[in-house]
């Protein structure tokens, strides 16, 4: 597998976080009397940077043990609900999270159980692209290869995934 378009992908989840960071450092250093405001500011971005740095290195990395609160931690870092139920494997669990959280323009809801995701919201951006690298198992853009791994999780654990969305709601199945 090609890496760049995954650390593409994982460099743009960070940067707009670890941007505000900087500007807030900047605007402290430009006048401190702000610490108190910006306190809260820093302590929240922190927090953001953090459990997706957890959650990418659960879903992208080795296969070491993954804690289950990893998926509700990175979607708390999109100001994003969910359910989580079942015991499908917890890797391929983050990767479907990661791609609901993705396809869910303006925020929703989200339940996992045994063998189904569901995402409902305002708007669902599955577009025809999703459903091409959906199809084929491959791409070089990096906001689709959480679909490629998900594919490879899926054909290693034996199992096939379908996909359904309306303007509203959007299902994986396995």
């Amino acid at each position: 597998m090609d890496y760049q378009p995954l650390m593409t992908r994982v460099s743009h989840d960070l940067a707009g976080s670890l941007g505000a960071l900087f500007n807030t450092v900047e605007l402290l250093e430009a006048d401190p009397s702000f610490l108190s405001d910006a306190l809260p500011l820093l302590k929240e971005t922190i927090f953001i940077v953090n459990k997706r740095l957890q959650f990418f290195r659960a879903a992208f990395g080795t296969n070491a043990p993954i804690p289950e609160e990893l998926a509700t931690n990175y979607l708390k870092t999109l100001s994003m609900p969910i359910h989580l139920e079942g015991k499908a494997d917890t890797r391929f669990k983050l990767l479907l999270v990661m791609i609901a959280g993705d396809v869910l323009i303006r925020g929703g809801q989200i339940d996992l159980s045994e063998h189904a995701l569901t995402a409902t919201g305002k708007s669902i951006g599955w577009t025809a692209d999703h459903q091409k690298v959906f199809n084929d198992c491959q791409t070089e853009a990096p906001r689709f290869i959480p679909i490629v791994l998900l594919q490879e999780e899926a054909k290693r654990n034996q199992w096939t995934i379908s996909v359904s969305h309306t303007d509203t709601s959007f299902a994986l199945s396995w």
